[in-house]
């Protein structure tokens, strides 16, 4: 072909594309879809009303005891135990023998408050004989006070080896005994100081304890805790809570209403989350210690502009909805939200009341949207 003709066809060419419709036309709006009626009639939507909103957040817990209901008893001295005559399980009252010990602590202690009984009648006797010889003018006034003095110390010395043996585990009856009779034992009762439930029995029979070693834990488990750990994101709702609801699936399916909502003041570093407790009664006794439950903590409820959750699209790290703008023409918002609450969440922005949003097809909605901007 002549090179004057070939030059020719390449104008040619050129002007046809030029004259060609589609290279007018603007860009596809990414945040408009237009549809046909048979697509949407296939579409659910739903307008943006006001609502009451009550939040609620669900903690995984455990039933705990009240530190405050617990009683550890010890031996009060070192010995041996004679006898144990409670186990596990059992109920006991304030003021049951528990178990008895022999203890030479207790020999030595009961010895020496008699040997300070039998001082203070000494001194008493010597302060009455020094009274008789100032009255008679045989000794000076002082010689009355210095014996005095030294009654008062022994009358000292008696109440404190009284106390000495109350330390030990000896009740006053049994101190008052000693000093009547004028006659020791070694052994002592272990008793409990509260009602409850032993629910620890560390010793045997034979068996030597210490001072300060807990040898029985008792309980009273008509009031437990029951304790989980949030999110430390939900720190502020748990500020706010209102109401706080105790589930136990071992006991039944009915939720307890929990005491005040108590909220731990600083944050475990390794997992992020702090402590939520609430106070439960449980007078007939069948909440046990670590039986698993839920607390379900309620904020206040409020009125808020929502939208139904089922109608939103997350595209990126962002949140938007479509909303209907004309028949078959709808855009697509961004917004901002705040958490689910029975399948609403409420508008931060973005939405206003009564507008009209995409609830059932929002998503094929979206697919198509990304298809018609080739994504």
């Amino acid at each position: 072909m002549p090179r004057r003709r070939r030059g020719w066809l390449a104008l040619a060419f050129a002007a046809a594309l030029m004259a060609t419709p589609s290279a007018a036309q603007p860009p596809a709006d990414a945040t408009v879809i237009q549809v046909d009626e048979r697509v949407e009639a296939r579409l659910t939507t739903a307008a943006v009303a006001v609502a009451k909103l009550q939040r609620k957040v669900r903690v995984p817990a455990t039933v705990e005891l009240d530190p405050a209901r617990v009683s550890r008893i010890d031996a009060g001295a070192d010995g041996r135990m004679l006898a144990v005559d409670v186990d596990t399980g059992q109920k006991v009252s304030a003021g049951q023998v528990l178990a008895w010990v022999t203890s030479p602590d207790v020999t030595r202690a009961q010895v020496a408050l008699l040997g300070a009984v039998a001082e203070v009648d000494i001194q008493r006797r010597a302060v009455q004989r020094a009274s008789e010889l100032v009255q008679a003018e045989v000794i000076a006034q002082a010689e009355l006070e210095r014996r005095q003095k030294e009654l008062f110390l022994a009358a000292m010395a008696v109440q404190s080896h009284r106390d000495q043996l109350a330390l030990l585990g000896m009740s006053e009856r049994e101190i008052e005994q000693v000093v009547r009779t004028e006659s020791i034992h070694s052994e002592i009762a272990v008793v409990s100081d509260a009602d409850g439930v032993l629910i620890e029995r560390n010793v045997d029979r034979g068996q030597v304890v210490r001072t300060g070693e807990p040898v029985f834990v008792v309980a009273d488990l008509s009031r437990v805790r029951v304790e989980g750990r949030a999110p430390e994101r939900e720190v502020p709702f748990l500020a706010r809570a209102r109401e706080v609801r105790v589930e136990i699936p071992a006991v039944n399916q009915t939720a307890r209403v929990g005491d005040e909502l108590f909220v731990g003041a600083t944050v475990n570093p390794q997992t992020r989350t702090v402590t939520v407790r609430t106070a439960l009664d449980s007078p007939e006794g069948i909440i046990k210690p670590k039986m698993l439950a839920t607390l379900e903590v309620l904020g206040p409820q409020e009125e808020r502009l929502a939208v139904a959750a089922a109608a939103v699209v997350r595209d990126g790290d962002r949140e938007y909805v479509f909303v209907r703008e004309s028949e078959g023409r709808f855009r697509f918002a961004r917004v901002s939200l705040e958490r689910e609450v029975d399948q609403l969440r409420a508008v931060v922005e973005g939405l206003s009341e009564g507008d009209v949003v995409v609830v059932d097809g929002a998503f094929r909605l979206n697919a198509e949207r990304r298809r018609r901007l080739g994504q």
